[in-house]
């Protein structure tokens, strides 16, 4: 349903094709996810090891979290007093007082056997760099907490796994609240994209039309029709029905021409 290419995001049509290193967004069932995975050159692998680089609230959370399922997990913390109350906290983490560009510790950790490494500091340099060096040295799979947004494209374009963005995940709570026309969910992809979750209104414009008779704004897809517990692809010849819930990911130009399709119509009164 979507394309991040050099941290621009692309509605795709049918004749584009994808190039290596595109980031791209689906809507699946997750009983065919194993099928897809293979396509894209990706396994579902079992993790067993994580490293975490700093010990704030997050991590030690994330990490009473981890212990129930994963058989290891570590911290790298830079403050030796916080990395002793880290320690002192988590009964099954292992706390290791070093810095993100430790490469002895990278060593004594064994890197290599790290199946996903993530910098979930305050400072965006330091995450980037930490991750950066943790895949270099054999991590498989990177995480990175950035709270600068300006930093995403240039993670997509140096291959990071997975970016998180506080601000984004704010934005995309407000949202929620702001955005008109049956939106009940709203994920902020990046800068200028956004994926809504809407309902047909019973009296909204969308219900009783097929997709071939809107006229849908070319910047924006449908992705899947919700019904009754069952996901269906967006078919031309679907007829949307109230409480029907789609999916669509559009670019902000689309935004208001989506939320007038699915607000409800408007009736004036002569007078």
């Amino acid at each position: 349903v979507a394309i991040v290419r050099k941290g621009k995001l692309v509605i795709p049509k049918p004749e584009d094709t994808l190039k290596t290193g595109d980031r791209i967004y689906t809507l699946v069932n997750k009983e065919f996810l194993p099928f897809l995975l293979p396509m894209l050159n990706k396994t579902v692998d079992e993790v067993g090891k994580i490293v975490i680089y700093s010990a704030n609230p997050v991590s030690i959370n994330l990490s009473k979290a981890l212990e129930e399922t994963v058989k290891n997990v570590c911290i790298i913390e830079p403050s030796r007093e916080v990395a002793h109350k880290a320690a002192e906290e988590l009964s099954k983490t292992l706390v290791h007082h070093g810095t993100g560009t430790d490469l002895d510790l990278f060593n004594e950790i064994n890197m290599e056997d790290v199946d996903f490494f993530m910098a979930l500091s305050d400072d965006d340099e330091n995450n980037i760099l930490a991750a950066l060096l943790a895949k270099k040295y054999g991590a498989k799979r990177a995480l990175v907490i950035t709270n600068d947004p300006e930093y995403l494209p240039i993670l997509d374009s140096i291959g990071m796994d997975i970016t998180v963005n506080p601000r984004l995940i704010v934005v995309s709570t407000i949202l929620k609240h702001l955005r008109k026309g049956g939106v009940i969910s709203v994920f902020k992809l990046i800068e200028d994209a956004e994926v809504l979750e809407l309902v047909v209104d019973a009296n909204s414009t969308i219900a009783g039309n097929r997709i071939s008779d809107l006229s849908f704004p070319t910047d924006a897809m449908i992705g899947a029709i919700l019904r009754q517990g069952e996901m269906l692809p967006p078919d031309e010849k679907i007829t949307f029905q109230e409480g029907d819930s789609v999916i669509v990911v559009a670019l902000s130009s689309a935004i208001e021409k989506i939320e007038k399709l699915f607000g409800r119509k408007r009736h004036f009164f002569r007078f």
